[in-house]
């Protein structure tokens, strides 16, 4: 089964590829698809090869562009490409901050997911900066969103755990279970 996977990706990597419509959708479900399997690498080529193109034919400011954008920066931060996802991020974050696309909630997520890049990259200070910006603003939106003040807090208590602060992250890391317990209604 494996096989016939890597098979099928290597007939796409050397198919020439245009980008209609078609194509591009099946393309961004497929990276989508290996993304869910844990195939990063094989995602992130994917989106590599199809994101310059899709950008210019569907629009950087659309919906469904912005939440494709970011399952690729999720493929590249989880792939190791570090650059690559701090690029993405901070685009989103930028794009989240003003304009029509204006969005408290995308904005906090997105900088969730560049502390989360600096604190892979090895850059604490950089990602404690982000993470802690992302909580101060979750906490204050008016419908606080639990599921991502919880991962918030789960990724500040990492952090915390990697710089040695081990009762810090004791404590976040605790918070972050209990709101996930009292979202799922267990005891």
């Amino acid at each position: 089964m494996k096989m016939r996977a890597h098979l099928f990706f290597l007939a796409f990597m050397l198919t020439p590829c245009f980008a209609s419509g078609q194509d591009f959708d099946g393309r961004m479900q497929q990276a989508a698809g290996l993304y869910k399997e844990g195939q990063y690498n094989q995602s992130a080529l994917i989106f590599e090869q199809w994101l310059p193109e899709a950008k210019k034919t569907h629009g950087a400011g659309d919906t469904a562009w912005l939440a494709r954008y970011e399952i690729a920066g999720l493929c590249y931060l989880k792939a190791g490409r570090y650059d690559k996802a701090e690029q993405i991020f901070t685009e989103l974050k930028k794009k989240h901050s003003t304009g029509r696309n204006a969005n408290p909630l995308g904005y906090a997520i997105d900088l969730n997911h560049l502390g989360k890049c600096y604190e892979k990259a090895g850059k604490y200070q950089e990602s404690q900066s982000m993470l802690e910006e992302a909580r101060n603003l979750l906490q204050s939106l008016p419908d606080l969103p639990r599921p991502a003040l919880a991962a918030n807090l789960n990724d500040l208590g990492v952090l915390y755990c990697d710089m040695g602060n081990y009762d810090s992250a004791f404590s976040l890391l605790n918070a972050a279970v209990q709101i996930r317990k009292n979202e799922v209604g267990v005891n």
